[in-house]
């Protein structure tokens, strides 16, 4: 007879090999994309659950950073959590917290009431039968707009273990599985000292990723500051001077070049330099000039 998850967890040998497994992947260098997915298929593997997925804070929602069993067409709809108005904006309760739906919302925003058999004094939720949720009256549902989508899409055990960095709830476990009686209360505590230390070790996987980002950033800035440097080095060392020695004709006044060849010193200058000309008469040649105007309009 086929075991359930339960049964298979609820062996002492398989629960220590199971969070060995979990803390060889969490201590390891990969990224937290790598880690995560290792995370779920070796959930999986282990416990045989239909469903698995891990929700992580994103910006204002908490999509699912990666998942094992769930259809295409429900993450469509259960992807995102967040309520927005008409304008797109997002809503958020009285004390700042986000407005985010059904179940998943509500113990993400840490508002689980342990008085009621649905939760956790540790902040979970979980059923080994979810059709008696869909027969509690809207006065009493504790969640905001309730999707029931895992209900209708046949999943009798269902567990929703929140992920936590200190006391800052950061994402969720998701355990989805269509037979009943999947879980224990002793099996939901089990994955919620296991979830407080995922969450410890994926942030600190997140903050190393987000360093090593900042650390390359940093470096492509080096980078490119070491060029620039060098194009203006470049452009110093090719900002043509006039320097030294000047071969130049006493008569004409043109200018030899370090070709040999003699050019109009205006040419010259105007190629080793960034001076420009502007041609015009000082006092002494203007004087000259017209001293040759008037003596040739005299011999007229």
């Amino acid at each position: 007879m086929l075991q359930s998850p339960q049964q298979i967890i609820d062996s002492p040998a398989m629960r220590e090999s199971l969070a060995i497994g979990l803390l060889e992947i969490l201590n390891s260098e990969d990224d937290i994309e790598t880690s995560i997915e290792q995370i779920l298929q070796l959930i999986k593997r282990k416990t045989g659950y239909d469903a698995i997925g891990i929700r992580l804070r994103r910006g204002d929602d908490f999509p699912y950073y990666s998942q094992e069993g769930f259809s295409q067409d429900f993450l469509l709809t259960e992807n995102t959590l967040t309520v927005r108005d008409e304008q797109g904006s997002v809503c958020r309760n009285k004390d700042g917290t986000l407005c985010l739906e059904c179940t998943c919302g509500v113990v993400l925003n840490g508002q689980t009431d342990s008085a009621n058999p649905l939760f956790t004094e540790g902040g979970s939720a979980w059923t080994n039968d979810s059709l008696p949720i869909l027969n509690v009256p809207t006065k009493e549902d504790p969640r905001l707009h309730p999707r029931n989508r895992c209900i209708h899409d046949g999943y009798m055990s269902i567990a929703l273990i929140p992920i936590r960095k200190k006391k800052d709830i950061v994402g969720l476990l998701h355990f989805n599985d269509q037979r009943k009686d999947c879980f224990t209360p002793e099996l939901i505590l089990f994955w919620e000292a296991l979830a407080q230390g995922i969450g410890i070790a994926l942030m600190r996987i997140q903050d190393e990723t987000a360093r090593k980002k900042a650390e390359e950033d940093l470096q492509q800035k080096a980078l490119e500051l070491e060029k620039a440097n060098k194009d203006l080095q470049n452009a110093l060392d090719n900002v043509k001077t006039m320097r030294g020695l000047l071969p130049i004709c006493a008569l004409c006044k043109k200018i030899r070049d370090d070709k040999g060849y003699w050019r109009q010193i205006e040419s010259y200058v105007r190629d080793h330099s960034e001076a420009e000309f502007s041609h015009g008469y000082c006092e002494e040649c203007a004087d000259k000039l017209l001293a040759e105007i008037d003596e040739a309009a005299t011999e007229e």
